[in-house]
């Protein structure tokens, strides 16, 4: 937000032990407004050294009746030192300033010599002072109400202290429809009996140096729809709002509809503190500080109430209540210390629960997000249950639960700074509760939560979650759980997927090691392009057995061992893009369908099984030897093929499946490996025979190889639709193998 008041430094700061000035002038302006031209009692005297007054004495007796003074011929460059209105608070007296002035005190409700009167003040125009008294002289008992308003296109800067209700009786009001700076502190309520309120509406309040709401008095702050109470200068800057300071003291800030305050922390003292939500919007602009602190009594109206985080992390210590909605916002983080018994609704942002703080009811916007943290909570036996869209945070290093539920779109961080953490629990699961249609994701965080992980911004050093021990159990319920890993080691003796699981490295480095899984789920694993991401068996303590399908969607690496090998009972999937390695001593055991989508590179040296009666496809890279028990289907339209860089071995019962087009082409098989390809054990296939029929000169290359040849015959005819027949046979170079049509036995090249 622009600032529009510009400070200037007057060096004129007001003494309140001075009680008696070189010279007094009273207004006595009867056909004017020119400060410079109208009568004063005294002449005009000398702007810098004298005090000037407007009474309502002098207003009801007639020695004055205008009551707008103008000050523009006035060099801007002089201060005038002291000026006191107290003109009283008939709607006909208010007294207008116009033209701008620089004050080094200014009065409004005074009492002193010649003057015991309240006082009610418009500014029109760009003023500073360097002190601000609404109320009479400070401390003296009397019934006396200052008031000021800032107009609307104009503005006041402050450079020392405002106060409001400066003695036991007296009343201080200041209503900003303009523009303030408030350079010193702000207080309304200043002395005990006192009462100061300060009301913004439509205007912009910056107050830089704790403004105090209620010190020894009664202060009230109230902003109103388009209005703004800035709490510093900024965005960043560290201003604590001081509610309620001293006992027996009231302060009281009332955020109402469009009306909007920005703060650090609103913090209580000795007093009784009150903080109103009627529609309004409490914005974050510090980070780290407790908003609200402990002991304001915080109550949201039905026109519910805000606070934006503005990405900020911020806590709240005291019990928020009342009939509305208390919306969090802002992409932030906040903490609640105490349980709030309003409704909660979390839009872009994140609250944070303990056990004793959860409410009883959290609704969720786009973007809201729930986390429950279970630091401290490591009794055995105790049950925690997140509901939808909710997640678990702890700094324990190995917190203890008997069960850990977690429902429909929730979310767990495991938060560990250093060492080795891990999860004891009975039992671990993702369940869909009493949340019914489940829309959403489940996903476990492992590392160390700084407040945003979902921008990849952790360091962690995590050893063990869930423990070697732990079963997970993925429920149906749920469309998709994850977990995303930062240099931690992810081991589980049982992953059951009855819904689908998906594993990210984010980090440096990910190790996931589960024992066995099962269920009717499909298991995704990936990791970051500079990061090293291994789904592995534990080499020299379990085998790894998968039981569902496979999707190796980034960047990663599939590690096997000699007697604890990693064994793909069903398919696998090398997504699009994806580059996958195997580095380590063994290769793993395929005994599903392997498809290597387009642009994916499968990279083991120690070679490719297919398993009998399964289908090897797709139209990437095999980097490395492979064994072929099954069929190998490459591509699915003609213009796809499938490379592998090794050898290629094709065992008994082996077939190669094609696709083939009307105009000669053929999705085909490319091996650019050294030594010969024996095809002898092969059997080709047609997978569209409709496109296959009898024409003239028609063949299709099936398979090539680059750096060796093809030998051997293969077997067998392929029956088109049209009942022509067509056979497989070696080119004369030995370097492609077409399919071509067969006449009475005899197949023929064209070419």
């Amino acid at each position: 937000m622009k600032r529009l008041v510009k400070t200037v430094l007057l060096g004129l700061v007001a003494s309140a032990a001075t009680a008696s000035w070189a010279a007094d002038h009273y207004w006595y302006g009867k056909s004017t407004s020119d400060v410079t031209q109208a009568e004063w009692n005294n002449g005009i005297g000398t702007w810098s050294s004298d005090v000037y007054f407007i009474t309502e004495k002098d207003l009801k007796d007639g020695a004055a009746s205008v009551t707008t003074l103008d000050f523009s011929q006035i060099d801007q460059d002089t201060v005038v030192k002291k000026f006191c209105v107290a003109n009283g608070l008939d709607d006909e007296r208010v007294v207008t300033f116009t033209g701008g002035a620089k004050f080094g005190e200014l009065h409004v409700g005074y009492w002193g010599s010649y003057a015991e009167y309240s006082g009610r003040l418009v500014l029109d125009g760009a003023y500073t002072t360097g002190y601000l008294e609404m109320g009479p002289w400070l401390n003296q008992s009397y019934a006396i109400t200052g008031m000021v308003e800032v107009a609307r296109s104009s503005s006041l800067a402050v450079n020392g202290e405002t106060r409001m209700g400066t003695s036991t009786q007296g009343v201080g009001v200041l209503v900003v429809k303009g523009d303030m700076d408030s350079n010193g502190t702000l207080t309304a309520g200043y002395a005990a009996g006192g009462k100061g309120v300060v009301e913004i509406a439509g205007g912009t309040v910056y107050s830089t140096r704790d403004p105090k709401v209620g010190m020894l008095g009664a202060g009230t702050l109230t902003v109103d729809s388009g209005g703004a109470f800035w709490s510093g200068a900024g965005f960043g800057s560290r201003v604590w709002t001081q509610i309620a300071t001293d006992a027996g003291s009231t302060g009281t800030i009332n955020l109402n509809a469009g009306g909007e305050m920005y703060a650090s922390q609103i913090n209580k003292g000795d007093g009784s503190a009150y903080v109103n939500f009627n529609g309004g919007r409490l914005t974050v602009i510090y980070g780290g500080d407790t908003l609200l602190t402990s002991g304001i009594v915080a109550t949201v109206g039905a026109q519910g109430g805000t606070i934006d985080t503005a990405g900020y992390s911020t806590t709240i210590a005291t019990e928020i209540s009342g009939e509305g909605t208390l919306t969090i916002t802002g992409r932030g983080r906040v903490a609640f210390n105490a349980k709030p018994t309003c409704a909660v609704e979390i839009e872009n942002g994140t609250a944070v629960f303990t056990a004793a703080t959860t409410p009883g009811s959290v609704a969720l916007g786009t973007g809201g997000f729930v986390e429950y943290d279970l630091s401290g909570e490591t009794e055995a036996g105790k049950t925690v249950v997140l509901g939808e869209n909710v997640a678990m945070t702890t700094s324990d290093e190995s917190p203890v639960a008997e069960h850990v539920i977690i429902r429909n779109n929730g979310e767990l961080y495991w938060n560990v700074s250093y060492g080795d953490g891990s999860l004891s629990a009975t039992s671990f699961a993702a369940t869909n509760g009493v949340v019914t249609d489940p829309t959403g994701d489940f996903t476990i965080f492992t590392g160390y939560y700084n407040g945003d992980y979902r921008q990849d911004q952790v360091k962690s050093w995590v050893n063990g979650f869930p423990t070697a021990d732990t079963k997970v159990i993925v429920p149906s319920s749920i469309p998709k759980m994850q977990i995303y890993v930062d240099k931690a080691t992810v081991p589980c003796k049982e992953l059951v997927l009855n819904g689908d699981f998906a594993v990210h490295g984010v980090g440096k480095w990910c190790n996931f090691r589960p024992n066995t899984v099962t269920g009717n789920g499909t298991l995704t694993f990936s990791a970051r392009a500079d990061a090293y991401g291994y789904f592995e068996a534990h080499k020299g303590s379990y085998a790894c057995t998968v039981d569902v399908p496979v999707v190796l969607a980034g960047p990663a690496r599939v590690s096997s061992y000699p007697g604890y090998l990693l064994t793909f009972n069903k398919s696998v999937t090398f997504a699009a893009g994806a580059t996958v390695n195997n580095n380590a001593e063994a290769a793993p055991v395929f005994n599903g369908d392997v498809t290597v989508e387009s642009g994916a590179r499968w990279i083991c040296s120690l070679g490719t099984v297919i398993a009998s009666g399964k289908t090897l496809s797709g139209s990437g890279t095999i980097e490395g030897p492979i064994e072929l028990n099954g069929i190998v289907a490459p591509g699915t339209n003609t213009a796809e093929i499938l490379t592998v860089t090794g050898a290629a071995t094709f065992n008994s019962g082996s077939s190669l499946l094609v696709t083939i087009g009307e105009d000669g082409a053929s999705s085909r098989l490319v091996l650019t490996g050294e030594g010969t390809v024996d095809v002898s054990n092969i059997s080709v296939d047609v997978a569209n025979k409709s496109a296959l029929h009898h024409r003239s000169g028609c063949e299709y290359t099936i398979m090539t190889v680059a750096n060796g040849s093809i030998v051997g015959k293969v077997a067998g005819t392929v029956t088109a639709d049209d009942g022509s027949v067509w056979k497989a046979k070696i080119f004369s170079d030995a370097k492609s193998l077409v399919l071509v049509q067969s006449f009475g036995g005899l197949a023929v090249f064209v070419r």
